[in-house]
């Protein structure tokens, strides 16, 4: 065998392994956007109006983008040590960016998940409200039930 039959033999590899590649993504993007079309469908089906649905929907994307911070998060820390782990301990500008990363990301995943369980109680709590309030027709306080005030 010489030598463009190997160079031709790995550009070939290189090629099959890039049609692998491509399918997989393929495969990722449309399972996610089946996903994507079951959690909408849920979310409409739940709701009993166009604020509910959205309030609902944007819960969801909050929770969602919480969870992935909080593993990228875990992901950086991770890489900090292992960049401390390559200097045995001594201080390197890398693992510090990567520190800062970490912190960065569990600051947005503790606040997308906070604010996903804050939309999600307010649209739980969005058909029941209202109702026992102003069914008493008075200004007296006492009326609202404890529920409303959560």
């Amino acid at each position: 065998m010489n030598i463009l039959e190997n160079e031709f033999d790995a550009k070939q590899a290189m090629a099959d392994k890039e049609a692998e590649l491509l399918k997989e993504r393929k495969e990722r993007y449309s399972e996610l956007t089946e996903a994507f079309l079951q959690t909408m469908a849920a979310n409409i089906a739940a709701s009993d109006s166009a604020e509910q649905f959205v309030q609902k929907t944007a819960a969801s994307g909050m929770k969602a983008l919480g969870e992935w911070a909080m593993k990228k998060s875990a992901f950086e820390f991770a890489e900090g040590l292992a960049c401390l782990g390559v200097t045995w301990g001594v201080p390197n500008p890398g693992a510090a960016n990567h520190f800062l990363a970490a912190a960065a990301y569990g600051i947005l995943g503790v606040g997308m998940s906070v604010g996903s369980s804050a939309l999600s109680s307010s649209s739980s709590s969005y058909g029941s409200s209202g109702s026992s309030s102003t069914s008493a027709g008075s200004s007296n306080y006492s009326s609202t039930s404890t529920g409303d005030l959560r």
